[in-house]
Formats: structure tokens, C-alpha cells, sequence
């Protein structure tokens, strides 16, 4: 800890800050000492302790809109109150353009350690992969200081990765067989959000993403939390013919070759590909806070499978039904690139497992064997009825 002290000290004396996580680096005003930083934040106080100054982020490159700054006003206000203030209230939140670029205004009144009436200004606006926030706080004295704290420390800083175009990333190829659309507010991953991409994939899906066999789209939120949704190809499990005669039964032999004795639900039936072919929707134990689902869609390949998983339960109620409408969507969108339409190949023994388990009383099954008996029976009847001649003795 101490080295890591002394290290901080001899950067803030050579005026520059380092946070690697947001790829800015802050060269440090006259007038401002820096008593912490690190990778991920600082904190700056004027020489005269009558402003104080946050460099902080949230996870995630996210549209820089209203409802979007009414969440970071509120993760503000929840600041407030862990270090002890009070009376905290939204005064306003406002979206302006600066240097072509949107930038969230807030403003928060409070009552400083419970006395004195302060107030905290702040600007959030987004880099590659993450959403930063700039916030200046003083008592309601000073509060032109903190206005003009923002300005000075917003000149100071040098964005090494600047947000990036999000309207392209929403494009699958066909590279691992099958592609898909996916819904609106999901798309793909940018390169500097991909370490937390495959932290998720990991930590709740328990599967790495592997590019030949995979896709992964993420749904941020503004609060730093992100949905998560993970198609992978390739899984050599090959069920035979499923319709309305087989999903029942092929659903339990999916659930015991997937989740064993773990309780997991009957599928709800989806449709998948061109041909609209049933797929099985299963809804898995929380993980972390969060709800899990997965899809089985069969293909040339064995099958494809999707888990998506919501943000923390706290993040919102409506997430589960917007995630579960996406897996649906994602899963009906999908097309699939193998020859005559990659259908699901149906070998003789499977055929005849088929038949013999879900259609041994139809007719398509027990005509043509009655049809068979009928003949072998007529057979019998003409041998029996043949009267033996002298030449036949």
C-alpha cells in the first residue's frame, strides 16, 4: 500500500493522472492537489478546501439521453448519502451538445454532513466503452466555484478512446453457420467492452465465447449493469424428428441430458429459422440476482444454444420480460446457412424410434403393417384351401 502511495505522489507531482480504466489522463490544474486516484477514479480539492472534484465511470458505452441522466442523477444522489448527507433533491437534468458531442448536465441540492446547505454539479458523457462523470460539490456559497471547477477540470482532461459509433454493431454474419437480427437496445459488444463481455459469459453462463462457434450482444443500462444474451453452435446432440407428436418427449430427454435432476421446468415451445421449426425455452435457477434462460434450436450442426441473462433483479422489473421477448425474437430471427435449409439430420434409427414412440397408434405407422397381416393372413387362407392332387402325392 505504501508503494502504491509513494507512486501516486510522484505522478501528482509531474501534473499528470493516469486512469486506465476510462483512457483519460488528467493533467492536474493550478490551485488543485489530487489526494487519490487510481485506475478506475479520483478525487480533487482546491487549494482553499472549498470545492471538491469526482472523476469516476460506469460500465459501459450507453446513449447519453434524458432517462439516461435521470438514472445518473439518482446514483449521485445515492452517493450523497453514504458519505453522510442529507435532504438530498434533484434540482434539473438537461442534454446539451458540447464539442458535437452529448453531454448529461446535473445539478443535486443537499444538506453537507446534515448542516449546511451545498450543492453538487455534475457532467456525464461517454468514451469508448464506458460512460464518464465529472462532479464538482461545495456548499451553496461556493457554488460558483463548483460550476467553474467543472469547466477547468473538463479542460484538463484527455480522452484517449472517444465514444465510438454504436449504429453498426447490431450486423451477425453467417461465419459459425447461422446469423440472426437482433432486437432493438441489444447489440454487439465494442473491443474495450469485451473483458467484461467474457467476465459475464463466464461467471453466469459458464462458457467462454469462442469466435468460430460463437456470438455474444450485450443490452446495456445506464446504471453500469448490462443484459446478456450467447449463441453458440456446434452442440453434437442429435434428438431425430421433433413436431407436435415428439416435443413433449424430446423436451424431457433434453432437460436430463442438460440439467440432470436439477428441477428445471418443461421447455416453452419457440420457433426458429426459415421453416419456423420448434425449438425448446427454458428458464433456469437465478444466477447472481439474476434470471437465466435458455434456447435449444436444432440444426445440421446438432444444436444451437442461447442463454441470456437479465441485469440484477434490482435493476428493474420490466427486464425479465424485455430479455425474454429478445431470446424469442433473437431465436425466430435466426437463419441458418447449411445446405436444404441445415435441417436436423434424422438417421433410420431415429426414424424408426420415431415412429415406434410417438406414432405406434397412427395410422401411418400401423396401416401398413395391418396391410402386411392382411396379406400374410390371405396367404394362409389360399394354403389351406389348396386341395392336394394325385401329382402332388
Amino acid at each position: 500500500m505504501m508503494l502504491w502511495l509513494l507512486a501516486g505522489l510522484a505522478m501528482a507531482e509531474d501534473d499528470e493522472l493516469y486512469m486506465g480504466d476510462m483512457g483519460i489522463t488528467a493533467t492536474l490544474p493550478e490551485g488543485w492537489s489530487v489526494p487519490r486516484w487510481s485506475d478506475w477514479d479520483l478525487d480533487a480539492v482546491d487549494d482553499r478546501s472549498t470545492v471538491s472534484v469526482n472523476v469516476s465511470y460506469t460500465m459501459w458505452q450507453v446513449e447519453v439521453d434524458e432517462d439516461a441522466a435521470r438514472v445518473w442523477s439518482g446514483q449521485a444522489a445515492d452517493r450523497l448519502r453514504e458519505q453522510g448527507h442529507d435532504k438530498v433533491e434533484m434540482v434539473s437534468t438537461e442534454i446539451a451538445e458540447v464539442d458535437g458531442q452529448p453531454v448529461a448536465f446535473i445539478e443535486l441540492s443537499y444538506r453537507y454532513n446534515g448542516q449546511q446547505q451545498a450543492v453538487l454539479y455534475q457532467r456525464s458523457f461517454a468514451v469508448s466503452g464506458r460512460t464518464v462523470h465529472v462532479s464538482a460539490m461545495a456548499v451553496t456559497r461556493n457554488r460558483s466555484r463548483a460550476s467553474d471547477a467543472l469547466e477547468i477540470w473538463e479542460e484538463h482532461l484527455e480522452i484517449g478512446k472517444p465514444a465510438e459509433d454504436l449504429a453498426t454493431l447490431s450486423d451477425f454474419g453467417a461465419e459459425v453457420g447461422f446469423e440472426t437480427q437482433l432486437p432493438p437496445g441489444w447489440r454487439n459488444p465494442l473491443k474495450t467492452e469485451v473483458g467484461e463481455t467474457r467476465r459475464l459469459a463466464s461467471e453466469l453462463l459458464k462458457h467462454e465465447i469462442v469466435p468460430e462457434e460463437c456470438f455474444v450482444a450485450v443490452h446495456p443500462y445506464p446504471d453500469g449493469e448490462t443484459a446478456l444474451m450467447l449463441t453458440c453452435g456446434a452442440y453434437p446432440l442429435y434428438v431425430g424428428k421433433i413436431d407436435e407428436h415428439s416435443f413433449t418427449g424430446q423436451d424431457e430427454g433434453i432437460r436430463a441430458h442438460f440439467f440432470g435432476d436439477a428441477g428445471i421446468g418443461p421447455a416453452t415451445q419457440v420457433s426458429t429459422g426459415a421453416d419456423q421449426r420448434m425449438a425448446f425455452l427454458y428458464t433456469l435457477p437465478d444466477i447472481q440476482d439474476r434470471v437465466v434462460e435458455m434456447g435449444v434450436s436444432p440444426y445440421d450442426q446438432g444444436q444451437v444454444l442461447t442463454w441470456a441473462a437479465t441485469r440484477p433483479k434490482g435493476g428493474g422489473d420490466g427486464d425479465l420480460a424485455q430479455v425474454d421477448a429478445a431470446v424469442r425474437g433473437s431465436m425466430s430471427a435466426m437463419r441458418f446457412s447449411g445446405p436444404e435449409g441445415a435441417l436436423h439430420p434424422i438417421g433410420l434409427g431415429l426414424w424408426v424410434d420415431y415412429l415406434v414412440t410417438y406414432r405406434k397408434t397412427d395410422p401411418i405407422v400401423f396401416g401398413p403393417a395391418l396391410v402386411f397381416l392382411a396379406l400374410l393372413a390371405f396367404a394362409g387362407i389360399k394354403l389351406r384351401g389348396k386341395k392336394t392332387s394325385y401329382e402332388d402325392i
